[in-house]
This record gives C-alpha cells, sequence and structure tokens, in this order.
C-alpha cells in the first residue's frame, strides 16, 4: 500500500516482461517475506525445491529483482539457496498482485512446510511462523507461536519485544471463543507477561497488577494451582511495593500455604521469603525472624 502509483506502473511494466513461471515464483517469494528461500518458494508453488533454485538463480543473474545470499538449511536436511528483494519496493508491489485468497493458501502452505522440517525445533523460528499462520487464517496456531515468540524474546532480555507478541497474542484470543483451551491460553500468556511488565515498568505499574488479577481469575476458573504460585507472587509484589498491609499479608500466607501443600523446596523458600519481608515492613520483628530462620534453613547447602 506504501508503493507510490508511478512506481508500481514501473515495477508491472518490469514483471509483466517476465515469463509467466518467473512472475509466479517473484510472487510466492513475496509472501515469503524480503528475504526467502528457495525452499520456501517451492513448498508455496508445491514445486521441488531443485527447479525453484534454478528459477531464482536466473533471476538473481538478471540483478534487477532479487540478489543471492548464500544458503539456508532446515532441520530435516532440507538445503536450499537463500535470496533477498534487491529493494522493498519490489516486495511490496508484488505481494500486492496476488488476491487475498492467494495469500492466505500460500502463507499458510509456507508455514505448514517449515513447522513439518523444523519440528521439535520449530520454536525457533516461532515469529516467523506466528506471522505466516496469522496471514493464512490459522488463529490458534499464530497464538502458540506468539507465545513461543514473546518467550525468545524474555530469554533475551528483549521485554519490549515480548510485550508486543503477547499483546498482539491477547488480541488473538480475545476474538476467539470462550472455552477451556483460550482460558489456559491466557493464563500461560499472563503469567509470562508479568515479568516483562516488571521488567519495564517497574513492580508499582498498574498493568502489572492487572496483568496477575487476570491470571488469578483465570486460575481459580479452570481450577490451575500449578501456575498460582508465580500469580500470587506477582500480586504480592505490585500490593508489598505500594505499601499496602493487609493484601501483601494474605498473599503472603496463601503462598505458605501452596508450598507446604506441594512439599516444594523452592516454593516454601520463596514463602518464607516473602513473609519475611513482609513482617518486617509491618513492624512484626518477631515473625519476620522466623520466617527468615526458615528460609535460610530451606536454603540448598550450596548456597548456604
Amino acid at each position: 500500500a506504501s508503493v507510490p502509483e508511478t512506481l508500481r506502473q514501473v515495477i508491472e511494466r518490469q514483471v509483466e516482461r517476465l515469463s509467466s513461471t518467473e512472475q509466479q515464483v517473484l510472487a510466492v517469494a513475496s509472501v515469503v517475506g524480503v528475504e526467502f528461500s528457495a525452499a520456501a518458494v517451492a513448498a508455496g508453488l508445491q514445486a521441488s525445491v531443485e527447479e525453484i533454485d534454478q528459477r531464482c538463480a536466473i533471476l538473481a543473474r538478471q540483478e534487477q529483482f532479487i540478489t543471492a545470499h548464500g544458503t539456508e538449511a532446515w532441520p530435516d536436511g532440507t538445503l536450499s539457496e537463500r535470496y533477498s528483494f534487491r529493494h522493498a519496493l519490489y516486495h511490496a508491489a508484488l505481494y500486492d498482485r496476488l488476491t487475498e485468497t492467494q495469500r492466505v493458501r500460500l502463507h499458510r502452505r509456507i508455514a505448514e512446510r517449515k513447522e513439518l522440517a523444523y519440528g521439535e525445533r520449530a520454536g525457533d523460528i516461532a515469529a516467523e511462523l506466528a506471522g505466516h499462520f496469522e496471514s493464512g487464517r490459522e488463529p490458534w496456531k499464530a497464538v502458540r507461536y506468539l507465545q513461543l515468540a514473546g518467550e525468545n524474546a524474555m530469554r533475551r532480555y528483549a521485554n519490549q519485544e515480548a510485550i508486543s507478541y503477547f499483546t498482539k497474542e491477547l488480541s488473538f484470543l480475545n476474538a476467539l471463543p470462550d472455552s477451556p483451551q483460550s482460558w489456559s491460553q491466557e493464563l500461560s500468556l499472563h503469567v509470562a507477561l508479568g515479568p516483562a511488565l516488571i521488567a519495564t515498568q517497574g513492580y508499582a505499574s498498574q498493568e502489572v497488577v492487572s496483568t496477575y488479577l487476570r491470571a488469578r481469575e483465570l486460575c481459580l476458573r479452570i481450577g490451575d494451582e500449578a501456575r498460582l504460585f508465580p500469580v500470587l507472587y506477582g500480586l504480592w509484589s505490585f500490593y508489598i511495593t505500594h505499601a499496602e498491609p493487609n493484601p501483601t499479608r494474605e498473599l503472603g500466607e496463601q503462598l505458605l500455604v501452596l508450598a507446604r501443600r506441594h512439599n516444594d523446596p523452592a516454593l516454601l523458600l520463596q514463602a518464607h521469603r516473602a513473609l519475611a519481608e513482609t513482617f518486617f515492613w509491618l513492624g512484626d520483628f518477631s515473625a519476620g525472624r522466623e520466617h527468615g530462620h526458615r528460609r535460610c534453613r530451606r536454603r540448598p547447602a550450596q548456597h548456604q
């Protein structure tokens, strides 16, 4: 849509000089992206990788639309050449030549082929797959890979990027019918979103408490006690930062009950730490010291 009309007409005339097969190859390549592999284009055209490699190599030698950029290997052993459009205007103009139905079909084919090729490592290209499944109108798969893309960003400490993925995922979930599956996925999203918001906005942010309150609601709705502990801990962090004694103490006690119920030393350590800090700020130093001692006794030997 950003291609000026005069330039679009020039590009159209250049494209029309190509054979119908070459036009098809470039059109499908535009669906893959500004950078693309011959294997991905082959998936869209349902053709052999060798045939598309040859077509792309010829186009690259013409030095008009695309240029070569080495090779790309997929985990299933597929090997093909990699290319990129010489200018983003070529990419945009060629993509605009496709109908919406064609785009949906091609995005879906390419995503399914790359998902299969990457197998257990599909999470490595989660952002790319999310984009294709979104454009291919596969909302559940788009949601799944947006979640993975956000988690990948979190591992790189790219918190703002993670928030953008999670926010987009939430918009997809809000458009889907309510169901236990959608509630569980939304819960996973909020549990992951909380730490990213804390890192970028601080513990006292209203978005942080809204995220964790919604997560607690979902935990109770679907009866998911396993994910309740980090949710309550996130709420505790918010309320103690706001110096609100009653909810802070209640949440600390709930954390301890959960940790004891699961008999998990790591959770017990966190719960005692939360209560030790809570009682310290409440001025009940005796109770705070008791929980501090319990925390120290629970601490693994290598950290003592």
